[in-house]
């Protein structure tokens, strides 16, 4: 086989992982509007815990630690496209714009220099 075949398959399958990524950050996004509902925080260490042990038990010998840090990674992007599920309809205060045409003396606590 040749590199370009090589590649070619490289390329498949990374179409592949990023529509199974797709789809796993789909359900992520329906658990957050789950979590939402019922008042339930974002973060579950032990069900993170319990991915990993599940994710390192069947992965080969020599990928354990490569798929354990892939699933962290992967499970740290979960809980950030949950937060932002979670915060979408929060009505935040917004900061006024700053007023760069106003002089005035700032004061700082500590030695000059």
């Amino acid at each position: 086989m040749d590199l370009n075949q090589l590649r070619n398959d490289i390329d498949k399958l990374d179409k592949e992982i990023l529509s199974a990524f797709e789809k796993r950050m789909d359900l992520c996004r329906q658990v957050a509007l789950y979590k939402k509902e019922n008042n339930l925080p974002i973060f579950q260490e032990g069900r993170e815990k319990e991915i990993i042990k599940k994710v390192r038990d069947r992965s080969p010998e020599h990928l354990k630690d490569g798929s354990a840090a892939l699933f962290t990674e992967i499970m740290d992007i979960s809980k950030c496209l949950q937060q932002q599920e979670l915060l979408k309809e929060k009505d935040f205060i917004r900061p006024l714009p700053l007023n760069m045409n106003c002089t005035g003396k700032i004061g700082c606590q500590g030695t000059s220099g």
